[in-house]
């Protein structure tokens, strides 16, 4: 794995929810980052899991499982992805351009 400080983080989020797909993107996907970058991911998920209840569930396991750094957590749907893939107000542009795939379903 090539972020193998990651490996807690997926295999909580993977125990939270079914994701399809969970990119990693910002700073450290573009290897740009610094000591205190943090870790900036996408979590796919089908639609019934795209809440605020799921996010703060997720949250909180991934924040157990990762030790030393920070977490910025965003949950969408294939149909986000595809509807906002060119809006540049989001940040799913640059999630799908410079992203890291780390789980594909």
């Amino acid at each position: 794995m090539e972020y193998p400080e990651l490996a807690p983080v997926l295999e909580a989020i993977l125990k939270t929810v079914p994701a399809q797909k969970i990119i990693l993107f910002g700073s450290r996907a573009r290897g740009e980052a610094h000591p205190e970058s943090d870790y900036d991911l996408l979590i796919v998920v089908p639609p019934e899991y795209k809440t605020m209840r799921v996010w703060k569930d997720l949250y909180l396991a991934a924040s157990k499982a990762q030790k030393g750094f920070s977490l910025d957590l965003v949950l969408a749907t294939e149909e986000d992805l595809a509807r906002y893939r060119d809006a540049w107000m989001t940040i799913y542009p640059e999630a799908l351009k410079e992203g890291r795939v780390l789980y594909a379903a």
